[in-house]
């Protein structure tokens, strides 16, 4: 359509000529009131649209409500069903403010054709917006505003957002009251419990968000002026009903990454805060905790040790990524104006440096069977050992079926008896399936596409088609969304598929982000909880799951580019709601995405596909490739 400012998430201008001729229409009398529906999962531009608050009466988002969620709409807009949802993503007056805008689209290096780069060799994607995604961005740069530090310049937050992440309205009014704080130690828990009442009229259910606020130091950690930490839903309170929710989450989980210097998380000594929220702006009634942490800890063995949730102490993996050639400048709160990017990439093109060049050229990304006639060095460094194969250990899948030790002596075995064509077959084979093998007896199971319900993509069967997962997470209700995996789980088992390549948990960088639409939301922490919920709910039920798109992958511009981005981005942003899921759900499969994290190929990342998630998180599933055709691909 004819877009406004050619920006395609702002209103087209047919549409704002319709809504100009509704508007005529009321104040001709031909009707009272105007309820404005968007109908999309995309996080729209609202400033035309906020421009009509004195004519509009209401605007209701109803995303995409898949093949029967219309209903609903109309039991909203008639009043006889009360709306409970919040917002999963910033609604911005102009969604160009974000920083991660000017690095949207993948670029060319200027010296790719000299260096005879092709294919994704000589594509890249720079996140110099670092952590500083959504509403970490717009409600960190406020805060500095207010405090007057940062070099914050003359930048005002209204004239940005619209409407903030997690806000959401209701046809009734509810109070917030005594809440109870529990403030653990390293390795403890940290909770809150408050009581939700209904003052209003109208029967319905409220959402309590909390979020964290701590100690910043310019020169220090990058951090969030506000980060959510933790949620609940209320059950349906009648007028003057009341319920008391429990909110809680891992004292550890306070802790951010540094990347720069201690190279693990790090809780910073200080004064920490704790809001209840009715979003991300906006505190409820003053309910706020203040605490100290009195001495910094170090997540480390050599100091603190490890998170508790973790298996392994987290170190840096991703040093070849933070920086490429050491050039890239992320944004930083301790100076904003000196550290936003400002000009597109596509004006101010890139260079590949020798070492980049190098890298990019080096095959050896550690994932190989025969590596020490290849590599000694990368042998060693990935711990490689020599395989036995076509063993006669007259073992079967079956013996091993539902064993939970991995460290078992059996698995030994019954891998032993694989065949080199057999691993080829597994994972060449492999596209909405896992193949049979008869040497251990496997037999075939079918796997099908469809994080919004089952389509015909692989098995020619096609289920309901449901609301999009942005949905999902704007009931902020994890107990619903479990309930929503057993659903998906027994139509796609009833369709005769076992595994499915979703839900789709990648965050929502930008508003233009390929695929938002099945994207749940920009914060990791909701993110993570909501797959986390639908995870158990859908390998309750005997199916399992292929996260997806893991990791760090946005779907804008060449989705195959290499994306350089610091290691504290990947941990707190990008690979943050997998590792949830992991811990909360035992989540059984990852969908590898296509792109690069630094010159690596992310199907052949060691650190990504090993240390991180298995070392580190305790994940024990399997990882598929997202489709790739050798004839359309380099692997370099």
């Amino acid at each position: 359509p004819d877009t406004i400012d050619d920006n395609y998430l702002q209103f087209s201008k047919e549409e704002i000529d319709v809504l100009d001729y509704m508007i005529e229409l009321k104040k001709a009398g031909v009707f009272k009131k105007i309820v404005f529906l968007i109908n999309s999962a995309n996080a729209v531009q609202m400033d035309k649209i906020c421009a009509y608050k004195g004519d509009i009466d209401a605007c209701l988002w109803v995303g995409q409500p898949g093949a029967g969620g219309t209903p609903g709409i109309a039991k909203i807009l008639c009043g006889k069903a009360n709306p409970s949802g919040r917002l999963v993503d910033t609604y911005c007056l102009n969604n160009l403010t974000s920083p991660a805008m000017v690095n949207m689209y993948s670029q060319q290096w200027t010296n790719a054709s000299s260096y005879e780069l092709g294919g994704t060799q000589k594509t890249s994607m720079v996140y110099q917006e670092g952590i500083y995604v959504g509403y970490k961005y717009y409600e960190t740069r406020y805060e500095d505003v207010v405090l007057g530090r940062g070099n914050t310049a003359d930048y005002k937050y209204t004239d940005d957002v619209a409407y903030p992440f997690g806000y959401g309205l209701s046809y009734t009014t509810f109070s917030w009251s005594d809440p109870v704080w529990t403030i653990g130690e390293k390795g403890g828990k940290i909770s809150v419990s408050v009581t939700v009442t209904n003052t209003g009229s109208v029967e319905g259910k409220d959402v309590v968000e909390v979020y964290l606020t701590a100690p910043y130091t310019k020169g220090g950690i990058e951090k969030s002026a506000v980060e959510l930490v933790g949620y609940a839903k209320t059950k349906s309170l009648k007028k003057g009903d009341k319920d008391t929710v429990t909110i809680e989450f891992d004292y550890d989980d306070m802790a951010s990454y540094d990347y720069k210097t201690e190279k693990c998380y790090v809780l910073d000594a200080g004064e920490y805060i704790l809001s209840l929220r009715s979003d991300a702006h906006t505190v409820k009634e003053d309910l706020t905790k203040k605490f100290s942490v009195d001495k910094k800890i170090v997540y480390k063995d050599s100091a603190d040790g490890k998170r508790a949730s973790d298996k392994t102490e987290a170190t840096n993996q991703f040093e070849e990524v933070n920086a490429g050639d050491g050039s890239i400048t992320y944004v930083s709160r301790g100076d904003w104006e000196g550290t936003m990017p400002t000009v597109r990439d596509e004006l101010n093109p890139a260079t590949a440096s020798a070492s980049v060049v190098a890298a990019i050229k080096n095959s050896v990304h550690g994932s190989y069977v025969d590596g020490p006639d290849k590599d000694e060095e990368n042998a060693a460094k990935y711990g490689y050992t020599a395989i036995t194969t076509d063993a006669e250990n007259g073992l079967t899948i079956d013996d091993v079926a539902g064993l939970k030790d991995y460290d078992s002596p059996i698995w030994d075995q019954l891998l032993d008896q694989l065949s080199i064509e057999d691993m080829r077959r597994l994972y060449g084979d492999g596209a909405y399936r896992v193949s049979s093998v008869q040497s251990i007896g496997m037999k075939l199971t079918v796997d099908a596409d469809g994080p919004t319900g089952l389509n015909g993509t692989s098995i020619g069967q096609y289920g309901t088609k449901t609301v999009s997962p942005t949905i999902w997470a704007c009931t902020w209700n994890d107990e619903l969304i479990e309930e929503l995996g057993k659903c998906y789980a027994d139509e796609f088992l009833l369709g005769g598929a076992v595994g499915i390549y979703g839900p789709s948990i990648n965050i929502k960088r930008t508003a233009f982000n390929g695929r938002n639409g099945e994207y749940i939301s920009e914060d990791p922490l909701l993110t993570g909880k909501i797959a986390a919920a639908y995870v158990r709910g859908y390998q309750g039920e005997g199916g399992y799951v292929y996260l997806k798109h893991y990791a760090v992958y946005g779907c804008a511009g060449n989705a195959s580019s290499m994306v350089w981005e610091n290691e504290q981005g990947i941990r707190e942003i990008y690979t943050r709601a997998f590792e949830i899921a992991v811990k909360e759900a035992d989540a059984k499969g990852m969908m590898v995405s296509f792109n690069k994290l630094g010159t690596s190929l992310n199907t052949c990342n060691y650190a990504l596909l090993t240390t991180l998630p298995r070392s580190e998180w305790g994940f024990m599933g399997c990882f598929v490739s997202d489709g790739i055709s050798t004839s359309s691909w380099d692997c370099n």
